[in-house]
């Protein structure tokens, strides 16, 4: 186990160092996301909402901004996961997260599909583990319709298979293509997108006439 807190710990070292080398760009939000989701890892659950927060109150990027309330949204889904016997506290911190949820889906400065497509699936999972499959299998099947090559779409044919299935799916390359295979979807990258036609050539204003 000290092994992967060595690896956590060296990630964090990495990230802070791109930080410094990047300090305003595209980059530099993914890194904070990035080195929020290891504190998330190692169980630092205050250093992480910390920065969670600051990120989304000092980020210039809007595109970034699902990304940082699905965070959030997994930090309470987490957080439900340690009140155990405590019914209201877990279905307090489910309802907090479907709050970000809704938020990352709803927002509209963004065109990061994947962050929209994940947001909709979590909104599925979280209402599957309050119960409420029939609110669980139409976010799946939105998911699944509007983004269906989208590995979050496919989880969500996945999870149609069986809604009231509250477990986490992994989401390694070996599994996403057994889950490919699984619902007879095509992988984003091999989507065929229609040529665009051929530019036509300039004409020079400027050309001498003979």
């Amino acid at each position: 186990q000290m092994c992967i807190r060595d690896r956590y710990n060296e990630a964090l070292q990495t990230y802070e160092t791109l930080l410094v080398l990047h300090p305003i760009s595209d980059l530099h939000v993914e890194t904070q996301l990035r080195m929020a989701e290891t504190y998330g890892q190692m169980d630092q659950f205050e250093e992480q909402m910390s920065l969670l927060k600051r990120i989304l109150q000092e980020n210039i990027i809007p595109g970034q901004v699902p990304q940082i309330y699905i965070q959030i949204g997994k930090f309470y889904e987490r957080a439900a996961t340690f009140n155990p016997g405590i019914i209201s506290s877990d279905s307090t911190d489910l309802k907090t997260a479907l709050g970000y949820y809704e938020r990352a889906n709803r927002y509209e400065n963004s065109e990061d599909i994947d962050a929209k497509a994940e947001s909709v699936y979590r909104l599925g999972l979280v209402k599957a583990k309050l119960g409420n499959l029939s609110d669980a299998t139409l976010y799946y099947e939105t998911a699944a319709n509007q983004y269906a090559n989208s590995p979050f779409g496919v989880l969500a044919k996945v999870k149609l298979m069986d809604p009231g299935n509250t477990s986490e799916l992994p989401m390694d390359e070996a599994s996403m293509q057994k889950y490919y295979e699984q619902t007879g979807s095509v992988p984003q990258a091999e989507v065929i997108t229609p040529e665009e036609p051929p530019e036509e050539e300039e004409i020079n204003l400027f050309e001498e006439e003979n």
